[in-house]
C-alpha cells in the first residue's frame, strides 16, 4: 500500500529523471570514442604504450556512462575523472605544448582541451546533482577533483619526465 502511494507522487519525477541524463551520456561517449579511436590507431609518438591503456579505460567509462547514466554515482566520478584531465591538460597548457589528448589523430589545442574539461566537469557535477546526489557529496566531490586535478598534473610531470 505505501509502495503504491510512493510510486503514485514519484513516478512522473523518475520518469522524467531517467531521460535527461541520456543526451549528456551520449555526447560524452562520442568524444570518449574518438578518443579511444585516436589513442588505439594513432597513439602519440613517445606514448603509444600508454595511449593503448588510456584507450581502455575511455571504453570502460563510455559503457559505464551508457549503462549506468541514471546513478548519480557515475556522474560524481565522471567529475573526478574530468577534473584530472583537466589537471593533465593544464601541464601541457603552461609549457606550450600538446597534450595529445585525442591521440594524433586530431591535434586541438591544449587550452581547447582545458575548456572542455572544465565545461564536462561542471555538467556533471549538474548531472549528479540533478539525478539526486546531496549537496554535502557534491561538496566532497569537489574537493576531491582538487586533489585529483593535482594528481593529473603529477602524472603530466612524469609523463613528461620520463620521455
Amino acid at each position: 500500500m505505501k509502495l503504491k502511494k510512493f510510486l503514485r507522487k514519484k513516478s512522473p519525477k523518475i520518469l522524467k529523471n531517467l531521460w535527461r541524463p541520456l543526451p549528456l551520456s551520449l555526447f560524452f561517449s562520442a568524444i570518449l570514442l574518438v578518443a579511444v579511436y585516436g589513442k588505439l590507431f594513432h597513439p602519440s609518438k613517445y606514448l603509444e604504450h600508454l595511449d593503448r591503456w588510456v584507450s581502455l579505460v575511455e571504453a570502460g567509462l563510455i559503457c559505464a556512462l551508457i549503462l549506468l547514466r541514471n546513478h548519480f554515482q557515475v556522474w560524481l566520478f565522471m567529475s573526478l575523472i574530468n577534473a584530472m584531465w583537466g589537471g593533465y591538460a593544464y601541464f601541457w597548457h603552461r609549457l606550450n605544448l600538446p597534450c595529445d589528448c585525442l591521440g594524433a589523430l586530431v591535434a586541438i589545442p591544449t587550452s581547447f582541451s582545458l575548456i572542455v574539461n572544465t565545461l564536462f566537469f561542471v555538467s556533471s557535477l549538474s548531472m549528479a546533482y540533478t539525478l539526486g546526489s546531496s549537496k554535502k557529496a557534491l561538496l566532497w566531490t569537489g574537493l576531491g577533483a582538487c586533489l585529483t586535478a593535482l594528481t593529473g598534473f603529477a602524472f603530466a610531470t612524469w609523463v613528461y619526465n620520463g620521455i
